[in-house]
């Protein structure tokens, strides 16, 4: 009985608000670190482009 008295704590509504305010930041935190990776991967394709056009291969 002590689980399902736990999952009934969770569905009070302090506790409704806070997973929803925990999925939101999770969210947030997540798009942010999405957009951080693809300026990161956009900056290194543009490093290799710039030293790759400078270096002549015979």
């Amino acid at each position: 009985m002590d689980a399902i008295d736990a999952l009934s704590e969770l569905f009070t509504p302090a506790g409704i608000l806070i997973g929803f305010y925990v999925a939101v930041a999770t969210y947030a935190f997540c798009r942010d670190c999405r957009e951080w990776w693809q300026r990161r991967q956009v900056e290194r394709l543009k490093h290799i482009e710039q030293h790759s056009s400078t270096v002549e291969v015979d």
